[in-house]
This record gives C-alpha cells, sequence and structure tokens, in this order.
C-alpha cells in the first residue's frame, strides 16, 4: 500500500535536485559557465519532437515498416517503443561579474531521441552556440559561433509518473510539463578575445563540456490535454 507514495516522493524529490541547480543561474533554466562568462539563466525555450514514429509500427506481413505520425511528444502506449526526431532552441544570459560584461546565448540543436519509457526519452544532438556581448560604450557587438554535440539529452515528465490513472490515461496530455538535462561540447576553441572581457581576466579552452537543465513546458500538449487538439 505504501509502495505508490514512496514513489511519488522520491519522484519529487528528483524533480527539485534536477530543477534546482545554483541559486544565480535561476529556477526555470540554467546552463553552466563556459569557464568564462556564466552561469547563465534562461530567457526563452522552444523544445518539440518534429516527428515520432508510432508505437506499435509494424504490420502483419511487413515487419520493417514504421507508420510515422506528426505532432508534439506523442507518447507510445508501450514502454520502450517509439522514437523522435526534435528541434530545441534555447536563449541564455549571463548577467556582468567582475570578470564579464553581460553575454547572451543562443544555442540551437537538432536530434533524435529514444523513449526509454513513456515518461522518459534519451537523446543526442547536434547544432550551434551563438553568442554576442558588447564593451559599455562600444557601437558593435562581439559576436562568435561554435559548433555544438550534445549527449545525453534526458527529458522526464514528471506528472506521467504520478501513479494515478488520470494522469496515465490522458493520451500523454500530462507530458506538458518535463524536466530536461543535457551534456554538451562545444567545439574548438573559447578565449577571452571571444567576449567583452574584462581587464586582467584571460583564459583559453578546448572542446569545452558544459551542462544544462531546466523546465519545458510544451503548448501542443497542453491543447491535447484541454481537448482542443
Amino acid at each position: 500500500m505504501m509502495r505508490p507514495a514512496i514513489r511519488l516522493v522520491a519522484l519529487m524529490l528528483l524533480s527539485c535536485l534536477i530543477g534546482a541547480g545554483r541559486a544565480e543561474a535561476g529556477l526555470w533554466d540554467m546552463i553552466d559557465a563556459l569557464d568564462g562568462p556564466g552561469p547563465s539563466s534562461g530567457t526563452g525555450n522552444i523544445m518539440v519532437n518534429l516527428v515520432c514514429s508510432d508505437a506499435g509500427g509494424a504490420r502483419a506481413g511487413d515487419p520493417f515498416r514504421t507508420r510515422l505520425k506528426s505532432g508534439t511528444l506523442r507518447i507510445p502506449d508501450d514502454a520502450g517503443k517509439g522514437s523522435c526526431l526534435f528541434f530545441d532552441w534555447r536563449s541564455f544570459e549571463a548577467k556582468e561579474d567582475d570578470r564579464f560584461y553581460p553575454v547572451n546565448l543562443d544555442i540551437t540543436e537538432f536530434g533524435a531521441s529514444a523513449r526509454l519509457h513513456p515518461t522518459v526519452e534519451l537523446g543526442g544532438g547536434i547544432g550551434w552556440l551563438s553568442f554576442n556581448s558588447r564593451f559599455p560604450g562600444a557601437s558593435d557587438d562581439i559576436t562568435g559561433t561554435r559548433l555544438t554535440i550534445s549527449f545525453p539529452r534526458v527529458t522526464f515528465k514528471p506528472l506521467m509518473a504520478i501513479p494515478f490513472k488520470p494522469f496515465n490515461n490522458s493520451r500523454g496530455g500530462w507530458g506538458f510539463l518535463q524536466l530536461y538535462f543535457r551534456e554538451t561540447i562545444v567545439v574548438g576553441n573559447l578565449t577571452d578575445e571571444d567576449f567583452a572581457t574584462k581587464p586582467g581576466n584571460d583564459f583559453s579552452r578546448d572542446d569545452q563540456r558544459i551542462s544544462s537543465m531546466g523546465f519545458i513546458i510544451d503548448a501542443t500538449t497542453v491543447l491535447r490535454l484541454a481537448g482542443l487538439r
């Protein structure tokens, strides 16, 4: 009798641990420091599954055929079935500190993910990091772009993991709230010359790995939950 309650408490604790991060980074969305500016807090994100494979997939007489269904975060009936192609865009800001003036970051990625469970997806992606900053009084921004490779990219739908039928029998609608975590390699070299750096602060890093985590709300899934889609 106590097992569902223990499971729910454990999931709530996990959600808090994943989403907390450092206080100055902001609770909703954050990314680690680039061994330079940061940590950065999120200013906006869009994360959608562009197309997903059907949970059933193969038909009789056609064992290798997979039917594709468009839509955002379509949840399969069975655990471990289904995969998705995704698009992610995230925007961050590192506030001014004693080393750097404010830096804005945008990360855009495409990739693929597989469902390990109706509430969990694991995947990886490739894309680019764009950044810009400016010295006070300067007329031009300091800008740059670097290739990014992300793995793992984990998303978790905590409401769908609650062991009560209303959360499990809504065609995935309660998956509108998600937590994500990912590790990203910023390919190439970054130095203090790539940012508006204050005097006396020098750094240089190659192929730096950064972590990011936060919350996502999927508007399409909210409409599905409300019966409007």
